[in-house]
């Protein structure tokens, strides 16, 4: 009987261990991943450096690291890899496509500012996100020649209200 429950042991210790071994060879680096999400972008890295072999995942993160080191050209070879690993993976396609924004603002802002005087009129401005998406800021900016029509000045006092007729009705809406 004895023997019977030490048998039982050793399978629950082997199947306990077997279970741990194959969560950690199909999990990505989970340790390196929380220090980067709480903003300890060094011990990351150096758990990243750790690993012994890196998925998909662990390639976004790296390449996400690169991004906030100013290295743009490794970025883009972690999230190439990661890519390469997984051809599905959703997080190394949104990171090449951060790398392909616009990396002179400076250009954009003067562009808006342009496009701006060129098309005073709100109204017939493009809503941004359409601007963004298209990249407008590459357009051609064209002033136009037509003369602007004049606009109808406001004044600030509110008109002068009517006098009402001495034989108006108000319950029939009628001038007697």
């Amino acid at each position: 009987m004895n023997k019977k429950r030490m048998k039982k042991m050793k399978k629950g210790i082997v199947l306990t261990l077997l279970v741990a071994l194959f969560t950690s060879m199909s999990a990505s680096n989970q340790t390196a991943i929380d220090y980067y999400l709480s903003g300890d972008i060094k011990t990351a890295k150096e758990r990243f450096a750790q690993t012994e072999k890196l998925d998909a995942l662990d390639n976004y993160y790296l390449g996400l690291i690169s991004i906030k080191e100013n290295d743009l050209d490794k970025a883009k070879a972690y999230f190439n890899a990661g890519l390469a690993l997984d051809p599905n993976n959703v997080y190394n396609k949104i990171g090449l496509a951060t790398l392909q924004m616009p990396k002179n603002q400076k250009a954009i802002i003067k562009h808006v500012e342009q496009y701006k005087k060129a098309q005073p009129e709100k109204q017939f401005r493009k809503n941004p996100e359409t601007y963004l998406n298209n990249c407008s800021w590459l357009d051609e900016v064209i002033y136009s020649s037509t003369p602007k029509m004049p606009t109808k000045k406001s004044s600030a006092l509110p008109p002068e209200p009517q006098k009402i007729p001495e034989n108006y009705d108000p319950y029939y809406n009628l001038i007697k």
